[in-house]
């Protein structure tokens, strides 16, 4: 698993696909696009993380979703996200990408600027943090910190001091990170650590299909292809941002099937024993 990573980030990276003399531009997916329809298999991880929000006695509770890069956190969180039952729990709800060397000043900043909040004459920390606090006072929230790898535990501790703790509001955060001791240094606990698993075989099919075969409605309708595609879903490892860059890629090949061939695809990505 960890070298498919390794080899989809690498080859994320390059400006294209390139097969002997041909070039194929390669469809880009953030971690932050969202499309309710290319979310296939994870109908029971945000089930699992709805049922904590709903059921917390905390007024401000941490939730964590963890695990390697391409596995799907960010598509779970923001299944959440929009989720109807979620959007009516909450009076305010604000996505905040983090990412490696973030700065906590202008994080704060992004975070009131989401907020509706004006923050141009707002100068020290403590102000910063004091706005915050003003903003949620006496509301429900639900704040997206993602794509956390490293945290500043004091500062994240004063941070999260200034949600509000009574008139029976409460608060979640729901925390995205590829390191289990990053939430747990957030103050995460180990019972609301959610970990997903890798798509299995049948969804990582299906959601491979949707983009390979996106001119055909999603529809494999010739064995060959299907022999093919299933052998590069297995290579895939079930990550799905693997298996949705990968097929999107192949659906430019869709009349040539000995293009789909893994060897003449990506020579060097995948350990083809």
């Amino acid at each position: 698993m960890e070298q498919i990573e390794k080899t989809l980030g690498s080859f994320l990276k390059a400006p294209e696909s390139i097969h002997g003399d041909e070039t194929y531009p390669i469809r880009r997916f953030s971690s932050q696009d969202f499309n309710p329809t290319e979310i296939i298999g994870m109908e029971e991880d945000v089930k699992k993380i709805k049922g904590w929000i709903f059921d917390t006695n905390e007024a401000l509770q941490q939730v964590a979703i963890v695990g390697m890069g391409g596995l799907g956190k960010t598509t779970i969180a923001q299944k959440i996200f929009h989720d109807t039952d979620v959007l009516a729990r909450f009076d305010k709800m604000i996505w905040v990408p983090v990412s490696r060397g973030y700065n906590e000043e202008t994080l704060v900043r992004s975070m009131l600027e989401r907020l509706g909040k004006h923050v141009s004459g707002i100068g020290s920390a403590s102000q910063l943090l004091g706005e915050v606090q003003h903003v949620l006072a006496d509301k429900a929230c639900l704040i997206v910190m993602d794509d956390v790898w490293q945290v500043n535990v004091e500062w994240w501790t004063n941070l999260c001091s200034v949600f509000p703790k009574g008139d029976g509001k409460k608060s979640t955060i729901i925390i995205t990170t590829r390191n289990e001791g990053v939430a747990s240094d957030m103050g995460v606990e180990s019972s609301r650590i959610h970990k997903p698993e890798p798509l299995n075989d049948e969804h990582s099919w299906t959601l491979f299909s949707k983009f390979a075969f996106s001119s055909r409605k999603g529809i494999c309708s010739d064995s060959n292809f299907e022999i093919l595609g299933k052998d590069i879903t297995e290579k895939c490892g079930g990550l799905p941002l693997a298996i949705k860059t990968i097929g999107a890629l192949l659906a430019a090949k869709i009349d040539h099937p000995h293009k789909w061939r893994l060897g003449e695809i990506f020579p060097r990505m995948f350990i083809l024993n």
